[in-house]
């Protein structure tokens, strides 16, 4: 695994102090716009912004083993209005 990807997308203690209310996807949508927010100063306008690889690293991290990645099943993921990562 890059080393650039390990530093710039995983979870610090900070980090965690902010996702730690959040479960499963939740958890992994809020901790990727907490990353991408910390490198592009902005939060991203879409899913297609983030990174699959920082996806496929951040997902291990965050979600419970229950939950479904989200970009599973076919569905489409999107940030909603509250800028939770959601699928339908």
């Amino acid at each position: 695994m890059p080393e650039e990807l390990i530093a710039a997308w995983t979870l610090l203690d900070g980090d965690w102090e902010l996702v730690g209310n959040e479960t499963g996807a939740t958890r992994l949508g809020f901790g990727l716009m907490l990353k991408f927010f910390e490198q592009e100063g902005r939060f991203p306008r879409h899913v297609g912004e983030l990174p699959k690889a920082a996806v496929d690293y951040g997902f291990p991290m965050t979600a419970n083993a229950r939950q479904p990645r989200p970009d599973d099943g076919g569905g489409r993921s999107a940030f909603n209005s509250a800028g939770t990562f959601v699928q339908d």
